[in-house]
């Protein structure tokens, strides 16, 4: 990542839940994959919140191309690097709660930065395996 130009990333993704106990029909599942590809294709009004579309046909049109601030910042996506897997980090995890819990309020002035490092240090060393 370092030798490289990268933007950190996250995404939505479907899934379509499976288990062997419990398989799902053909039926079920050709609905389900008709219902995601018209979300992917109907896609547009998902990025007026500033998301940048998955689906390659919106996101190369004119509609998309020309929506602000998408447009400036969709190049980023080119270089685009997840977080790795990790039971305590990526979205809503205890890495997103310890930020919110400490790291917002130190930024805020509610609490000195050493203090809010030790505090997140404290809930999240125990959770590393």
């Amino acid at each position: 990542m370092y030798d490289k130009p990268a933007t950190w990333a996250d995404s939505h993704a479907f899934a379509v839940p499976h288990s062997d106990r419990k398989p799902i029909s053909q039926e079920k599942l050709q609905a389900v994959l008709k219902v995601i590809s018209w979300m992917n294709q109907n896609s547009l009004f998902w990025a007026t919140a500033g998301h940048i579309p998955g689906y390659k046909p919106i996101l190369d049109s004119a509609e998309c191309k020309k929506m602000e601030p998408n447009a400036t910042y969709a190049v980023l996506a080119e270089n685009a690097a997840f977080d790795p897997k990790s039971k305590i980090a990526g979205v809503a995890s205890p890495v997103y709660d310890a930020i919110q819990n400490f790291i917002l309020p130190s930024v805020n002035g509610q609490l000195e930065p050493e203090e809010a490092i030790e505090m997140m240090k404290e809930t999240l060393e125990p959770q590393i395996e």
